[in-house]
């Protein structure tokens, strides 16, 4: 999706979407552009999980997410932002951009 947008972006503003650096440079930036919202996306859900399975008791989710909330000003769930853009932020891109070229080079793109 996010590559169609950019593609349709570089149209209407006349750019000639055949060249080499467009045709390389668009699904980069597709695929950073995805990485991060994923990145942002998955970090509440994975916060939690990993503090409910770092945890023996008979807590509830709800006590977590209470305690998630109360700490770094209500930012709690994005703790650790940076480091998850590193890991998953790379892996996610290239993830993607191995995907896009493998659908160049069977005819799909």
């Amino acid at each position: 999706v996010v590559t169609k947008v950019f593609y349709g972006w570089l149209r209407r503003a006349g750019f000639a979407v055949s060249s080499w650096t467009i045709q390389a440079g668009v699904p980069v930036g597709a695929a950073l552009l995805a990485s991060i919202i994923s990145t942002v996306a998955s970090q509440p859900g994975d916060m939690l999980l990993s503090l409910v399975n770092a945890h023996e008791g008979d807590k509830r989710t709800n006590d977590f997410i209470r305690e998630i909330m109360a700490t770094n000003n209500g930012r709690g769930f994005f703790i650790g932002l940076k480091t998850r853009f590193l890991h998953l932020g790379i892996i996610v891109t290239l993830q993607l951009l191995v995907y896009e070229f493998i659908k160049r080079l069977c005819g799909i793109a």
